[in-house]
């Protein structure tokens, strides 16, 4: 595979990833976050063709004698604009697909420290409510148990 073709398979992976960071981000940003498993799955599949073709995409480097690294690649297909920006955009979405999973990452944590906020204040409530076990008799709270009196 040549430079171009794997900067380019990389440009291509990274544009899908990135397209299920935003739908991601608005299942996250949505009262019910609804298909966000099927959403998460593909988002899994992106990934690991990102990784693909970025094995490849180093693979490529090495065999042109380049190094891996930004500068070293920067440096030495200065002289080649078209290969110049390709390689300018495949690490300007890298950082920006970088950027945004690291905020659906931020909005998870927020939604799920408001999930276990509201379960705690359920169980705190069943548990200042009597209930009696499954042969009927009441006692000390238990959280297995059903309510006495309903609303």
């Amino acid at each position: 595979m040549s430079l171009r073709e794997a900067m380019e398979a990389q440009l291509a992976a990274l544009e899908s990833l990135d397209a299920l960071i935003l739908q991601e981000r608005a299942l996250l940003l949505a009262p019910h976050p609804g298909d966000i498993v099927e959403v998460l799955a593909h988002k899994d599949a992106a990934l690991e063709k990102v990784g693909r073709a970025a094995r490849a995409l180093t693979q490529s480097l090495a065999s042109a004698g380049l190094p891996a690294s930004h500068d070293a690649v920067r440096a030495a297909i200065g002289h080649e604009p078209q290969l110049l920006d390709l390689w300018t955009r495949v690490r300007r979405l890298m950082d920006l697909a970088r950027e945004r999973n690291s905020l659906n990452g931020q909005l998870i944590s927020q939604r799920l420290q408001f999930t276990t906020a509201r379960l705690d204040a359920l169980r705190g409530a069943a548990m200042r409510t009597g209930v009696y076990d499954q042969s009927g008799r009441s006692g000390e709270a238990q959280p297995t148990g059903r309510m006495i009196a309903a609303a």
